[in-house]
């Protein structure tokens, strides 16, 4: 009977065409499941555990790659790299007798080259660590989606602010519909800076920038007087967006004892 054994399997890190990495020094990061090593852009993760195909091994080392990109990106407000798959190395632990005919099947795979010229804005000397205590949860997918829509152009910031605040605040139990509009929204604020370790004023300027601040073209709803977003208060909303979707990646981890993200965290307003 065949054995077939993934002994490990490699990507090549990409940078976004705003990034380069210039001489990085290689960098290990283990976990149960694996020992990964990146150096001269190429990961190499050793399987410590059995995966008897290519895409069982993948699905674990893929969701940790997703979860790199995604908290690299939260860090720095705009995606630094993403990670394609190179190859992988497998052995048969239990091989056919000699003169044995094989069939082999072989994954599909497609490489694409090509040539650009971009302007690079920002050199990295080290690459970014990898995460530890936090995960990409369906909570931060959804998140995540939402803020990848205000960087990609199709949807305003402040519209996108306030559903990250209103689901962060559902997520922590928030009071039942019936309540009082005011006592409502005060308690669920109060639960979800419990819950997620977010000061109450972090919370309650960006419910009343991205309710009452914006234009015709941004504001999330109409009100008597329109004031646009500042510059400051555009990078603050972005920043203050940004680790919300970090802090929910890192409960959903399980993380314990978290410094509480105060206004101190943040980018000054004026």
């Amino acid at each position: 009977m065949r054995d077939p054994h993934v002994v490990w399997l490699e990507y090549r890190l990409q940078p976004s065409s705003h990034v380069a990495f210039e001489n990085p020094p290689p960098i290990e990061h283990e976990t149960d499941t694996f020992i990964m090593r990146l150096s001269e852009g190429v990961a190499r993760f050793e399987m410590k555990e059995h995966y008897a195909s290519e895409e069982e091994a993948k699905s674990v080392v893929e969701e940790f790659l997703r979860a790199w990109e995604i908290y690299t990106a939260l860090r720095f407000g705009a995606a630094e790299m993403r990670f394609s798959f190179e190859r992988p190395h497998v052995i048969d632990r239990k091989p056919p007798p000699p003169g044995t005919t094989l069939v082999v099947a072989l994954a599909d795979r497609l490489t694409l080259k090509g040539e650009a010229t971009v302007a690079l804005t920002a050199v990295r000397r080290a690459y970014p660590a990898p995460p530890t205590g936090f995960r990409v949860s369906p909570n931060v997918g959804t998140l995540w989606d939402r803020y990848q829509h205000y960087r990609e152009g199709r949807e305003p910031l402040p519209g996108v602010a306030y559903f990250c605040l209103t689901f962060l605040e559902t997520m922590a139990g928030g009071p039942p519909e019936g309540a009082a509009r005011k006592r409502k929204i005060s308690e669920a604020r109060k639960k979800a800076a419990q819950k997620y370790q977010i000061d109450e004023n972090v919370l309650g300027k960006l419910g009343d920038l991205s309710s009452t601040r914006g234009d015709a073209r941004t504001a999330r709803k109409v009100t008597a007087n329109m004031t646009p977003l500042s510059p400051a208060e555009a990078a603050w909303i972005d920043s203050a967006t940004r680790e919300i979707i970090r802090r929910v990646g890192e409960v959903d981890a399980g993380a314990t004892g978290l410094p509480a993200i105060t206004m101190k965290h943040l980018p000054p307003l004026r």
